[in-house]
């Protein structure tokens, strides 16, 4: 699959993700934080989260429509590392339930997603 065609659905993964961490923190962070997602504090991480996924997807979602080869690579390298420390934390810590191993999946399918657009050539 061309590497921007999967930029612009990673992208628009992203965007919508955190669209719904932002405004369903409960349902969304789940993934991470187990049955304690409904507490305020895990509300206010979660929104915080979706707000990073937001600006993420939205600025690899402008890379990859704009042509820049590199701007293309930079955006989405670093949207790379943030998705494989979520993966890392939520194989680390805390118990393995099957919410936190699928929000795991998920995370490791957009890191390898995004370092696949990222190390493709022009």
């Amino acid at each position: 699959m061309e590497p921007r065609t999967v930029g612009t659905a990673v992208s628009a993964t992203r965007i919508a993700f955190g669209a719904g961490m932002v405004l369903a923190p409960s349902r969304f962070a789940r993934s991470w934080t187990g049955p304690g997602a409904r507490r305020r504090p895990s509300r206010v991480l979660g929104r915080a989260v979706g707000a990073r996924e937001v600006a993420i997807g939205a600025g690899g979602m402008l890379a990859a429509r704009s042509g820049d080869d590199a701007d293309v690579r930079r955006w989405f390298a670093l949207g790379a590392l943030p998705e494989a420390a979520d993966v890392v934390l939520a194989l680390t810590d805390g118990p393995r339930t099957p919410s936190r191993l699928a929000g795991a999946a998920m995370a490791a399918a957009t890191a390898a997603a995004a370092a696949y657009v990222a190390s493709a050539g022009p």
